[in-house]
């Protein structure tokens, strides 16, 4: 995946935000959590490893724990996304 100054000098606006994401595999399907990144609002890869819940403990906000819990609870209320959702655009940070 590129970086944010990657897509900036390429005049592509990138963002990211927590989706669930499902897989399937041998027979099995299973969903979970993921950063997945846009490129022109478009899906363009996703994390290889589920998100984690993590925040700076020395950040003066005692919030932001629950901002980022928030945030992945919002990805429940969105549709689910699946590797057909990237097409061939997808560049997952490793394989899910």
């Amino acid at each position: 995946m590129n970086s944010k100054e990657d897509d900036k000098q390429d005049g592509l606006e990138g963002s990211w935000n927590y989706r669930v994401v499902e897989f399937t595999a041998d027979g099995e399907t299973w969903r979970a959590i993921h950063e997945v990144y846009y490129r022109n609002d478009v899906p363009s890869g996703y994390s290889g490893t589920p998100a984690v819940v993590t925040w700076d403990p020395t950040d003066a906000d005692e919030q932001a724990g629950l901002r980022v819990l928030r945030r992945m609870q919002e990805a429940l209320s969105k549709p689910v996304l699946t590797g057909d959702d990237f097409g061939n655009n997808a560049a997952n940070d490793s394989e899910a």
